[in-house]
């Protein structure tokens, strides 16, 4: 079950790990939605078999008479890579791949152009931080946790035809039988 919107999700613990620890590693689907110049993100994780957990809440909240929408999604943006970053450290997770849907703030920015500029610099910086593979994936879904889990199932599959841990995919044929 998600958290509410105001539980904060991205404090460290004070455990200390040992030096021949692995940390968990997850895939993440990731999107923004702006309504009412208020910002909302939704994170999906995925194991590589299902979706394990999901998150959304509130990044920032806008003031219209300040900023133009360009500053508002790019503030947006710059504060989403900062919570996946906390929280891929809060969680003891080590990020392989992270899935951005493609059509982030679509209904409220005209301009195109500027988002992909603004969409690529965050992917990189996710790169940076993260150590995780980009993704941008083209996503339908109605509501920001839908584009968000379809954008993490979307590039799991891309990665590979085998499962990331190496089990094949299972397909069920002509009569029932496993091709």
């Amino acid at each position: 079950m998600p958290p509410e919107t105001n539980e904060i999700l991205t404090k460290f613990c004070s455990r200390r790990y040992s030096i021949s620890h692995v940390h968990i590693p997850v895939y993440l689907g990731v999107d923004i939605q702006i309504r009412e110049n208020t910002s909302f993100y939704s994170i999906s994780v995925h194991d590589g078999f299902y979706t394990t957990d999901f998150y959304e809440g509130e990044l920032v909240r806008h003031d219209p008479s300040d900023k133009d929408p360009k500053e508002m999604v790019k503030e947006a943006l710059e504060k989403l890579t900062e919570t996946v970053y906390l929280y891929s450290k809060a969680k003891n997770y080590k990020v392989q791949l992270i899935a951005c849907s493609y059509d982030i703030a679509r209904d409220y920015l005209k301009d195109k152009s500027y988002m992909v500029n603004e969409e690529t610099s965050m992917m990189s910086e996710f790169w940076k931080r993260l150590d995780a593979i980009p993704f941008q994936v083209q996503t339908s879904g109605e509501s920001s946790d839908e584009r968000a889990s379809a954008a993490v199932r979307k590039a799991v599959m891309w990665l590979s035809p085998a499962y990331p841990s190496n089990l094949p995919r299972i397909s069920v044929g002509y009569r029932h039988e496993v091709e």
